[in-house]
This record gives structure tokens, sequence and C-alpha cells, in this order.
């Protein structure tokens, strides 16, 4: 597992909000990037997580696209929100 990169943000009703992206690699399945998201608000906890295939290590698939689209996906998670 390789992190690719962690946030902390703070919700529209004050809550601590964490992000962590990272890369998973598995011999016969590939690799795949995880994105997380996760917040106790109010005494819940959310738990928001995104994974998409990023190729093998051999073949990488240009995830850039994909990578953009999940990162605004998950950047817009916000419990407690209006």
């Amino acid at each position: 597992m390789d992190v690719l990169e962690t946030s902390e943000r703070v919700t529209p009703s004050g809550a601590p909000l964490y992000e962590m992206s990272y890369v998973v690699e598995h011999a016969t399945r590939g690799c795949k990037t995880v994105l997380n998201a996760v917040c106790v608000d109010a005494r819940m906890l959310y738990i928001y997580a995104l994974q998409f295939k990023a190729g093998t290590a051999e073949k990488p698939l240009p995830a850039q696209p994909v990578a953009a689209v999940a990162s605004r996906l998950v950047s817009s998670f916000a419990p407690g929100g209006p």
C-alpha cells in the first residue's frame, strides 16, 4: 500500500473530517486507488469510500480523469451540511 495524500478539513457543522488516498497493489487483481473521507459528527460516524482500478504495475491505466472526478466527489462530502 502506498499513501498518496492525506488532508484534514472542517465540515459546515465544525466537525473535523479526514481524507486519505492510497494505492493498493494485488498480484492477480492489479492496482486500485482508494479515496476515503471519515468524520464523527453528532456522535455519528460517517465514512465515504471510493475505489477505482488503476491497472497493473506493468500496464497502468491513465487514471488522471477518473482521479480528478473521484477527488471532487470526496471533497464534496460534508456531513452535517445544509
